[in-house]
């Protein structure tokens, strides 16, 4: 496949065979991950890969109680048909052969750490780009189109992070470091069309 070929062929799977995936591909598949650009080469990023099928079940246990310790804020009561809605989008990943947890770092850019160091406040606008973020997520775009290439499935998810605190105390992830999202990656067992995508012309402005 050429590069226009793996961009337009990715999909979100949720869907995965049982198959093991070998090691080998799963250490390439990172690689290329690690070649994304980092906001000052800091490449502020971890990347934790679960097969474990009882460490898995426990990430979902955890996310499940998660979603039903929600259900009982009084305030959300009348929404409880809805939160528990986002139950079967948000632990369908233990049941992929495998989960790659990527981890972040947090960072400041060289601007607000000198901002800081002379007691200034830090712009809320610069402080919200989040360049740690941003890093990571060009990290897990070059996963995702990395495992498709090799013949995998992924998605992108953030919703199991309802229970972030309790996947960090399973996963063993400790400060500075925290869990940004996960990523199941297997065979794919299904086959989705392509989702529609706005015109160009309606997200792209030229100041000439």
């Amino acid at each position: 496949m050429d590069f226009l070929e793996v961009v337009q062929g990715r999909r979100s799977i949720r869907r995965f065979k049982p198959n093991p995936l070998p090691r080998k591909d799963i250490e390439e598949i990172i690689r290329i991950a690690t070649l994304a650009p980092s906001a000052s080469n800091r490449q502020m990023w971890r990347f934790i890969a679960i097969s474990n099928k009882d460490v898995l079940l426990r990430m979902r246990a955890v996310v499940e109680q998660a979603i039903e310790d929600m259900t009982r804020i009084p305030e959300l009561a009348r929404e409880r048909p809805k939160i528990l809605g986002f139950k079967s989008f948000s632990v369908f990943m233990a049941d992929a052969p495998m989960v790659i947890a990527v981890c972040g770092e947090p960072y400041r850019s060289s601007t607000d750490e000198l901002r800081l160091l002379h007691g200034l406040p830090v712009e809320p606008g610069r402080a919200w780009a989040r360049p740690d973020i941003q890093s990571i997520s060009a990290a897990v775009q070059n996963l995702t189109l990395a495992a498709y290439y090799k013949g995998y499935g992924t998605v992108w998810m953030t919703s199991p992070l309802i229970a972030a605190s309790e996947l960090e105390k399973i996963l063993r992830i400790r400060e500075p470091w925290r869990l940004v999202t996960l990523v199941p990656i297997g065979i794919p067992d299904e086959r989705p069309g392509m989702r529609s995508r706005k015109p160009v012309e309606e997200v792209l402005q030229f100041i000439e």
